[in-house]
């Protein structure tokens, strides 16, 4: 620890504003910002503490300068025990370094969001800060609804109106850059949207996140706390009951079935596909089956369909058709603009002939999957808990049989 102490402490005397400052610190807490699966170690306790003593017993002016980075951006535990040393430091006859009066002096000033609502993929939720020179900047967390509402990315960078100017000076990008904006929140609502997301991420067993999500990770949380103290525990983003995935089916075939995506012999193909979409979509991308973008096509056709949906054989062939017509009907009856309907198709086509393939591959298929497409090879039906069990029951040289 004194050797991890000492260079921090070099580091503390090279700081000369409040931004660098806490940027610093926050990486010093990288270590503990997304914690090992089945790691019991709890690395705050057992170096940050020990590293925050250990400055306060170097007793000199870098030493303080750290502690007061610390105070700054680093997350709330070791924030805390780093000002309850650099005050007594202070009150001992030290100087404090001198940016740490505008650094004292952070206060946040207003919030937005980030992001486009055609597709509704994920937000980026900005809390602007200014110091006390008042000099701007914002902490950012993007709330990724395609992997549950989880945070998988975080910026520290200009204000809210360089991130609008950004938008501006890039509008001639095509139609679909266009629909990002950026809209107003409140700084309580902003807090909650970003200390949730970064719950659920802590919640998650080895997140994909950002390359420099870990090293910002305290940074953001600390700023944050100037804005909600706490957010209660949740159970994810809220999804469809069963009632509304069965209403949406129904309105589904219903409206489009009657066409050439109904192949002899597979009366209820649509039904099949559009209760694993609905399913998908509630259960997988957010917990709104009616929000499809072309990732979510993407992540249905290439991953979900193969893996985990047990579709008869015969009903294969026209699951792209399917998957088309179920794109259109939720772009009609979210109003969506023509080139938001076009990228959704285009993603179908595209993805279409891997899906096909994958399809009939065993080596893409779980181990769910494997069980029910046995028992459908076998003619038993698998809507029959009864007979389904009874085949699970049965040997596996049965069962092959």
């Amino acid at each position: 620890m004194h050797r991890l102490a000492d260079g921090l402490s070099e580091i503390g005397g090279a700081l000369d504003d409040p931004l660098e400052a806490g940027l610093a610190a926050s990486q010093f807490c990288e270590a503990w910002a997304l914690p090992e699966p089945f790691d019991g170690r709890d690395l705050e306790a057992a170096v940050g503490v020990p590293v925050v003593r250990r400055l306060e017993e170097l007793d000199d002016d870098p030493s303080l300068a750290m502690l007061r980075a610390m105070q700054v951006g680093a997350n709330p535990g070791v924030a805390g025990e780093a000002a309850a040393a650099a005050d007594r430091m202070v009150a001992a006859g030290r100087v404090d370094p001198a940016w740490w009066p505008d650094a004292a002096a952070i206060r946040p000033s207003r919030a937005a969001r980030l992001g486009e609502d055609v597709f509704g993929d994920g937000d980026t939720v900005l809390v602007e800060y200014a110091d006390g020179a008042g000099r701007p900047f914002t902490v950012g967390v993007f709330v990724d609804r395609n992997a549950g509402g989880i945070a998988t990315g975080l910026l520290v960078g200009g204000s809210i109106e360089d991130h609008r100017a950004g938008l501006e000076r890039h509008a001639d990008r095509g139609e679909e850059f266009g629909w990002i904006a950026v809209h107003e929140l409140s700084l309580e609502d902003a807090g909650r949207r970003a200390l949730t997301a970064l719950r659920r991420t802590a919640a998650t067993f080895e997140p994909e996140v950002g390359d420099d999500f870990a090293a910002l990770h305290a940074f953001v949380v600390r700023r944050l706390a100037d804005v909600a103290s706490d957010v209660a525990d949740d159970d994810g983003p809220a999804v469809a009951d069963a009632d509304e995935r069965r209403r949406l089916v129904d309105a589904f075939v219903a409206a489009r079935g009657a066409g050439p995506w109904t192949p002899p012999g597979a009366p209820d193909a649509m039904r099949m596909v559009a209760e694993e979409a609905v399913g998908f979509a509630a259960d997988h991308a957010g917990g709104d089956p009616l929000r499809w973008s072309p990732v979510v096509v993407e992540a249905f056709l290439l991953d979900w369909l193969p893996r985990r949906a047990a579709l008869p054989s015969a009903v294969h062939g026209s699951v792209p058709a399917i998957v088309e017509a179920w794109v259109r009907w939720i772009a009609e009856r979210r109003a969506m603009p023509p080139r938001a309907i076009e990228l959704l198709v285009d993603a179908v086509g595209r993805h279409a002939p891997a899906m096909l393939e994958a399809l009939g591959d065993e080596s893409y298929w779980g181990p769910a999957k494997t069980i029910v497409m046995r028992a459908l090879d076998a003619g038993v039906d698998v809507s029959d808990p009864d007979a389904m069990r009874a085949f699970v029951e049965r040997r596996p040289d049965d069962r092959d049989a």
